[in-house]
């Protein structure tokens, strides 16, 4: 969130876009309606960075802005007050009751135009109970969400002109360009022996923001050494979970993880059984799924009708 613009890459075109959505589109009428944009993508693709980066562009035309983070496991009650903080609220009724805050908070933008970032939000219950205090008074008030599923992305939209924005990973160009800039201090090239194995950890980053600067502020501590490199391209695994500047990736794979059902744990932990770079095929890997039992009988559907479902 707090990373310097001057450091950013492929920020311009997503921030620029999401501007529009926010700010341009529609005619004079709907302008003035609440709209909300929610960012959605899995963890490590950007969504508070993009948000932050909106934020920061179009806070000065609103009377009231705030930027506050939910989690996956809230405190209700501190959502409303980080709002009410953000607008520089210093009121005395500041307790825990959620809906004497959100009443409060109702009260306070009656007659403002507001801009608010609900950053992380995991689930459509902690959602149904922040939108309670969003009025929408017809003077062309903002709110960006981020969350890492499409339900909740969709759900956040659903009463207001809402937009749900994909989040995408970074092409290869933009991936080489971060990678190189932390590496190297240049973001157009990389010594010569070095080329192969940046190329093959990039693959393996997928073009995911957090995963290329996680991997990047590894090797930069490193001596400029390719059989240092080759040692920690090898041990990747052993380093993410040993190493304190993998903490923050080790932080976000684990969070995506837990939120997984029983079964697709179970399903996913299964590709460990293939070797590292296997092309695993589809049909095969289903049917084991089934013999394994890992897959439950739906009502109307066949085990691999089922398995596809996964």
């Amino acid at each position: 969130m707090f990373e310097d613009a001057r450091r950013l890459v492929g920020i311009d075109g997503p921030r620029e876009e999401i501007t529009k959505l926010l700010m341009e589109e529609g005619d004079n009428d709907s302008k003035k309606l609440l709209k909300v944009v929610s960012l959605v993508g899995f963890g490590g693709l950007g969504k508070t960075t993009l948000a932050n980066q909106v934020y920061t562009k179009i806070k000065s035309e609103f009377e009231c802005t705030a930027f506050v983070s939910v989690s996956r496991t809230p405190h209700m009650p501190k959502i409303p007050k980080d709002i009410l903080s953000g607008f520089g609220y210093c009121g005395t009724e500041m307790e825990d009751d959620v809906q004497k805050l959100i009443e409060i908070l109702r009260a306070h933008l009656t007659n403002k135009r507001y801009l608010i970032i609900i950053d992380d939000v995991w689930n459509t219950k902690d959602w149904r109970t922040i939108e309670c205090a969003l009025m929408e008074n017809n003077n062309g008030s903002r709110v960006i969400t981020t969350t890492r599923h499409q339900d909740v992305a969709t759900t956040c939209c659903f009463l207001s002109q809402g937009h749900v924005y994909h989040m995408q990973p970074l092409d290869e160009h933009h991936s080489k360009r971060l990678f190189f800039k932390r590496l190297f201090d240049i973001e157009d090239g990389c010594p010569e022996q070095f080329r192969d194995i940046s190329n093959d950890m990039l693959r393996k980053c997928k073009g995911v923001p957090l995963a290329i600067t996680s991997i990047a502020s590894l090797l930069a501590n490193q001596s400029k050494h390719v059989e240092t490199w080759e040692k920690i391209h090898n041990s990747l695994g052993y380093e993410l979970d040993s190493n304190p500047t993998m903490e923050w990736m080790r932080h976000v794979l684990s969070l995506s993880y837990n939120d997984l059902s029983q079964e697709l744990k179970t399903c996913l932990l299964y590709l460990g059984n293939y070797p590292e770079d296997y092309e695993i095929e589809t049909f095969d890997l289903m049917r084991k799924w089934i013999a394994e039992g890992f897959v439950r009988e739906k009502h109307g559907l066949d085990l691999e009708e089922a398995a596809k479902t996964v």
